[in-house]
């Protein structure tokens, strides 16, 4: 499994023009952040596609009690347990949704959570390290539909192969994935303790027309 070790400043990248191919693949992954899903915006995505988020789980779903579970009412993107041995990827890399119906549930839900998210800023990076990647300095702006919004930088990666998405990768502010500790962050991490992916996969259509 291919990991984002941040060994360079990605900040400092200088940017560069996508390519036509790229573009669309980069207008199909911002509608997902924007909480604007349709089945357009999955068209690159890989059966066996995997998905790196930055708020991990801090303990198993078995041991919450049913009162703690979110209704479908109220589902972001969350995320299972990692699939594979827990020393088998790094430490910051537990938050994890593997397959494309469990990569849609996850972003499906956002429009139940989200008022807005806007996309303030994207620029493509110009990383010689990543010659099969689509690498991005993304800024979006998150409104709660109940509580606070928050503008977020992070990098995004997106690995191809074939021209396929097979590996996305978000970390905020350009730094490895860690626990957040500020209350927008840590919001989204309660969502993440209360429930996994494969539940939200039975609450949350994997056609974003049914959400």
């Amino acid at each position: 499994m291919p990991t984002t070790s941040l060994d360079h400043d990605t900040k400092t990248l200088p940017s560069r023009p996508a390519t036509p191919q790229e573009q669309a693949i980069i207008d199909e992954v911002l509608s997902l952040y924007q909480a604007k899903p349709t089945d357009a915006s999955y068209a690159h995505y890989a059966p066996t596609a995997v998905f790196h988020d930055p708020v991990p789980h801090s303990f198993p779903l078995s041991n919450h009690p049913p009162s703690l579970l979110p209704s479908r009412e109220a589902i972001p993107r969350i995320h299972p347990t990692p699939p594979h041995p827990a020393d088998s990827l790094p430490p910051h890399q537990v938050s994890i949704a593997t397959g494309l119906d469990s990569i849609k549930a996850q972003f499906n839900g956002m429009p139940k959570l989200f008022a807005s998210s806007t996309t303030e800023a994207c620029r493509v990076l110009d990383d010689p390290s990543q010659p099969h990647a689509i690498r991005l300095d993304l800024t979006q702006r998150y409104v709660f539909k109940t509580g606070p919004a928050k503008t977020l930088n992070s990098l995004v990666t997106l690995r191809l192969a074939n021209g396929m998405i097979e590996h996305h990768e978000e970390e905020w502010d350009h730094k490895e994935n860690k626990t957040a500790e500020d209350g927008f962050m840590g919001r989204l991490s309660e969502w993440r303790k209360k429930a996994d992916a494969k539940l939200v996969e039975k609450m949350v259509p994997a056609d974003p027309n049914k959400v």
